[in-house]
């Protein structure tokens, strides 16, 4: 019985040491969270409507403008740029590239971190070059097997039902196009029911509860990390991330694809503290889009065309994260 007391009070000590340390690890981030995502506030506020207006005109440089475009901290933009494919305004290259190059909350997070500047810039920069790169290649592909189609089509059944066909596809690009605004109707009443902070109509407001969501996360996961750390040493994460080997990028690509902030913050964290390579880290951020995956099942209706994009995400993601591993790359 004094035996059983004794681990109690050991169990508790240890619980509210670990508290108690994990408040100090991270209640100095408070501010500069709530500073960061003010200035982001502001800057999704005044910069979503004229970056969908430069990626609607793109063209043949979409994917190009959605890595970019895509690699600045908007949450917002990820969603509306969903909106815009769903509506046929914009390619699946472009829809891929601006997937793997938003960075969901992974800067937000190094800001609050005092991360170099240097390093948040070079990390984003391949970010946004993987994005652009894999959505060029999704484009040529996407554009080659839909020559083969057309002209496997008139092959088969002749010219001029072949003209009727590709004015079907035009008509239907059409369709979509016409129901752009109710789409977008639908995203903003989508972002305030999921409470997404970029559909908020105080930037301040918005800015202050996302501070606590992500706040309250970033607390959980360095709990969890000196709890672990505390009990069995760093050494522990270290092997586990070790023994998962070349399957360490895959599980973070999982984890990714969670559709909630949560997923980006517990990577940047892992990655900020030494407890998984870059490569790891990076899989896991490339395929973080945050909620943009709920609302691209809401709003696309083509089932089989969602779950092929999610595909390409996550191969693209994993197979990234392995190559950068394997290479050594580190920043």
């Amino acid at each position: 019985m004094h035996i059983h007391e004794h681990g109690h009070e050991v169990s508790e000590h240890l619980f509210e040491h670990i508290f108690s340390h994990t408040v100090q690890d991270t209640w100095s981030l408070i501010p500069f969270l709530f500073i960061v995502f003010v200035v982001l506030e502001y800057m999704e506020h005044s910069m979503t409507d004229k970056s969908l207006e430069i990626i609607r005109k793109a063209g043949g440089k979409g994917p190009l403008l959605g890595g970019i475009i895509g690699a600045f901290p908007q949450c917002g933009f990820s969603v509306m740029a969903t909106n815009l494919f769903a509506g046929r305004v914009i390619s699946i290259g472009t829809i891929v590239a601006v997937y793997l190059s938003t960075s969901d909350e992974m800067l937000a997070v190094m800001l609050s971190s005092n991360t170099a500047p240097w390093r948040i810039i070079k990390i984003i920069l391949l970010k946004a070059a993987i994005g652009i790169a894999a959505g060029f290649g999704v484009e040529f592909v996407h554009r080659m097997r839909i020559k083969y189609q057309q002209h496997r089509h008139i092959s088969h059944h002749g010219h001029s039902h072949g003209e009727h066909h590709h004015h079907h596809h035009n008509a239907e690009g059409e369709h979509h196009h016409s129901e752009h605004h109710d789409h977008h109707e639908y995203i903003s009443d989508f972002c305030i029911e999921e409470d997404c902070h970029g559909c908020e109509q105080s930037p301040v407001k918005a800015a202050l509860v996302h501070t606590v969501k992500i706040y309250l996360v970033i607390f959980v996961v360095t709990f969890l990390l000196n709890l672990v750390i505390d009990l069995a040493g760093l050494e522990i994460i270290e092997e586990v991330v070790s023994k998962a080997g070349l399957w360490a990028p895959v599980v973070s690509c999982i984890v990714g694809m969670i559709p909630n902030c949560a997923s980006s913050v517990a990577i940047t964290q892992l990655y900020l503290s030494g407890a998984i390579t870059l490569g790891t880290a990076m899989s896991g951020l490339l395929t973080g889009s945050g909620i943009a995956w709920i609302v691209l099942f809401r709003v696309n209706p083509h089932s089989r065309q969602n779950f092929k994009i999610m595909g390409i995400v996550f191969a693209v993601g994993a197979v990234s994260g392995i190559v950068m591993n394997m290479l050594g790359v580190a920043i």
